[in-house]
């Protein structure tokens, strides 16, 4: 079975919706009193559907726009790693950009703020690499 273009768009747009949704709940979750466990397992289903949909968008993708997903994680994901390690340890400190002022001073909040700030460092490294691989074959 193959989707048309209107039903990508409403796939994107429930995708969109999951994820905004997902979002708030954890975002406040807690100030709402929801259990651990549903916040958990909204997150699970969230992210399986998020795996689900990349998986079908991938396996469509023609031999030239795979490769340069695969190339532009590789080596955008690990630049970005690279670049968390040099700059997260000098974050943690009691510096005016520290995470601690921004996720909190409890050990979990630093763990968690670390995490994010590499996953989001990885992200954007992945898009500098993914656009210098299409502008380099253009």
């Amino acid at each position: 079975m193959t989707l048309r273009r209107p039903n990508l768009l409403v796939l994107l747009a429930v995708s969109l919706v999951v994820g905004l949704a997902t979002g708030a709940i954890l975002g406040f979750g807690d100030a709402s009193g929801m259990p651990v466990s549903v916040q958990t397992a909204i997150l699970g289903i969230s992210l399986i559907l998020a795996v689900g949909y990349c998986s079908w968008a991938f396996a469509r993708l023609d031999e030239a726009a795979r490769e340069a997903h695969k190339s532009a994680w590789w080596w955008g994901a690990s630049g970005g790693m690279v670049v968390a390690a040099l700059f997260i340890p000098a974050l943690l400190q009691g510096s005016d950009l520290g995470l601690g002022r921004i996720m909190g001073d409890q050990p979990g909040d630093l763990v968690i703020g670390g995490a994010f700030a590499v996953l989001l460092l990885q992200v954007a490294g992945y898009f500098v690499a993914w656009t210098a691989w299409w502008l380099r074959r253009r």
